[in-house]
């Protein structure tokens, strides 16, 4: 598929044009996408004219920069909820910048890089919270927490009057997933 055709499928599809995310504390350099610098959402790295197969991660941490590169297999999208690596036994600041080596072996390799943070996180169809209630077969009765204009959490209600019960609801739904 055309590169330009999917980043605009996914673009319409997650609305980003909604939004402006803040990763304003990325490391900059020439591999980044210059849209991606005013806006913070969308095609971080484009690197390809056509796209054979799609990853996807939450965070663009080195482990999982070395599986897909490890694989040898070029037109790649990869698709992240987060612009940047986590860790989190590093002291203060958690995130870190993708290294610039692994930035040119995803442009040699012809790997782009989709960021779409504020879209997954939006209390909506692709919500990570509204997902895991309805996962867990939990109500949401009311939203919270505001994160740049979207709500991103969600409160629900349950039948559960003790949380070793909870918890074993919880053990049994991840089985079925």
């Amino acid at each position: 598929m055309k590169a330009k055709e999917l980043y605009d499928k996914i673009g319409i599809d997650f609305e980003i044009d909604k939004y402006k995310d803040d990763w304003s504390f990325v490391e900059f350099n020439e591999f980044i996408n210059p849209d991606f610098r005013e806006r913070y959402i969308g095609v971080m790295l484009d690197n390809t004219d056509e796209i054979e197969k799609v990853y996807t991660s939450t965070f663009p941490d080195t482990a999982v920069l070395n599986d897909i590169l490890s694989r040898n297999e070029t037109d790649i999208l990869f698709l992240s909820h987060h612009a940047m690596g986590y860790n989190p036994t590093l002291e203060g600041f958690p995130f870190y910048n993708i290294p610039a080596g692994y930035l040119e072996k995803l442009k040699e390799r012809r790997i782009s890089f989709y960021v779409l943070h504020i879209p997954l996180d939006k209390n909506g169809t692709y919500s990570t919270s509204v997902n895991l209630a309805k996962t867990l077969q939990l109500k949401i009765t009311d939203e919270f927490c505001e994160y740049l204009g979207s709500k991103v959490g969600v409160i629900c209600e349950t039948d559960f009057s003790k949380l070793e019960d909870f918890t074993l609801h919880v053990k049994v739904q991840k089985h079925l997933v």
